[in-house]
């Protein structure tokens, strides 16, 4: 029998390197998959780069194309002054844009400092009123347990007395008491350990992060913007400049329509005077306030969430008060300056 369980051991045990052979099998075509799966990755990853190489060097070359035709342009003294104008009129557009991104963020800046100043401030009573609750309700349910756990102990030391005979029927009595004792205790110590570790939760429990603007202070902040975006059209009401503007700020490249050097040089100073006057800080804040104020019964939105009024709500009347102040004699058609995106102005409201 030993020779043969010898034999049949010496049979057996080749099996065990046969299995370690599979699994090592199994681990290379695992290995085999997770690395044709990273092959490909990289080979999607490898394309994707050289798509945008090749559009970055289209870019390129497009930049380069138009700053030799700007260079060609420029050494033509015909044709360089066209491009000194189309960049002063960029150069208004964009002084526009900056003054209003300004205001934008300096409203938003207010907004935010006083809803999280009132957040903190309901946040902290909220809390202490919470805590105070929760203090409350546990030294109630200390005290309830203590008075359960003191009735428990109290019928457990009558029931260890009763050990006669005759005290049978009380003693059942007594038996059926002190279960009833004894659930009651363990069900206040159970409420006990939960308004403890509800107290416990908020002590531990930090201020809570602010969740930004609501709403109402958003569309106070946009309403505000678009009155001072209205306040430097209403500057330049009376020219063609911000037409002009608008049409430069569009393009990349420079035209011809701007005319010869003479109306060049003319068009040169009316877009001086033009910055000079939409960069003028005084009556600024006031204007601006009595826009809002005109603005503000008039505005619509298409829902209760949404943040931008409507366009066809922004509508101007003319001989409004406000463009007295504005540059030159011949009015001019004033801009919905939500539809027309004035100053680019889509990219400071808020959303």
């Amino acid at each position: 029998m030993k020779v043969f369980d010898q034999l049949g051991l010496a049979r057996l045990t080749p099996a065990a390197p046969a299995s370690d052979g599979e699994e090592r099998i199994r681990e290379l075509f695992r290995s085999r998959s997770e690395l044709k799966k990273a092959y490909s990755e990289l080979q999607d990853e490898v394309h994707q780069l050289k798509d945008r190489l090749k559009q970055q060097e289209g870019a390129t070359l497009r930049v380069q194309d138009m700053l030799e035709r700007l260079e060609t342009r420029i050494a033509d003294p015909d044709r360089a002054w066209t491009a000194i104008v189309f960049f002063r009129l960029r150069k208004l557009w964009n002084s526009g844009h900056t003054m209003l991104s300004q205001f934008a963020a300096e409203l938003e800046k207010q907004q935010v400092d006083r809803e999280q100043r009132d957040y903190l401030v309901d946040f902290n009573r909220r809390a202490f009123a919470e805590r105070q609750a929760a203090e409350q309700a546990l030294q109630s349910a200390e005290l309830t347990a203590q008075t359960a756990h003191d009735e428990l102990q109290s019928a457990q030391r009558q029931m260890s007395r009763l050990d006669k005979p005759w005290h049978h029927f009380r003693k059942r009595d007594l038996a059926a008491q002190l279960e009833v004792s004894r659930m009651t205790s363990h069900q206040a110590q159970a409420d006990c350990e939960q308004a403890r570790a509800r107290l416990d939760a908020l002590l531990a429990a930090g201020e809570t992060a602010f969740s930004g603007l609501s709403v109402e202070a958003r569309r106070a902040v946009n309403v505000a913007v678009i009155a001072f975006a209205e306040v430097l059209c209403m500057r330049l009401a009376k020219t063609a400049l911000l037409a002009q503007a608008k049409a430069a700020a569009s393009r990349r490249e420079a035209g011809d329509e701007y005319g010869a050097r003479a109306e060049c040089e003319l068009l040169l100073i009316e877009i001086a005077r033009g910055l000079a006057v939409l960069e003028q800080r005084a009556n600024l804040p006031q204007d601006v306030k009595l826009r809002t104020e005109m603005l503000v019964p008039i505005v619509r939105y298409a829902s209760e969430d949404d943040t931008l009024p409507l366009p066809e709500s922004l509508d101007v009347s003319e001989g409004d008060g406000l463009q007295q102040r504005s540059q030159g004699a011949a009015p001019a058609r004033f801009p919905n300056v939500l539809l027309d995106d004035t100053w680019d102005i889509l990219k400071v409201l808020m959303h």
